[in-house]
């Protein structure tokens, strides 16, 4: 079955103007982040000024890039004895 959209499936890195521009567009709209996230909305805002649209993100790609990595909110640290524990715990 072919893909209904116009993106390749071949993974790209992000780049950090893309990043920057996600952080931009996710600042300057606030209400198209709270209360629930409308990611294809984002997406067609950071695609409007890209003309090749191999470079275009969707709005999976915007979500998955905040969640796992720019929201200021994630720790990537490592876990501390007490949190491991918690773990083994459960």
């Amino acid at each position: 079955m072919p893909r209904k959209d116009n993106y390749k499936s071949k993974k790209r890195s992000w780049t950090e103007e893309q990043d920057d521009k996600l952080l931009k567009i996710l600042d300057e709209y606030p209400g198209l982040v709270s209360p629930k996230p409308k990611w294809s909305q984002i997406a067609d805002i950071f695609n409007s000024n890209i003309v090749d649209v191999n470079k275009h993100r969707s709005g999976k790609q915007c979500s998955e890039r905040w969640t796992q990595h720019l929201d200021p909110e994630l720790c990537h640290d490592r876990f501390t004895s007490k949190q491991k524990e918690l773990i083994i715990e459960y």
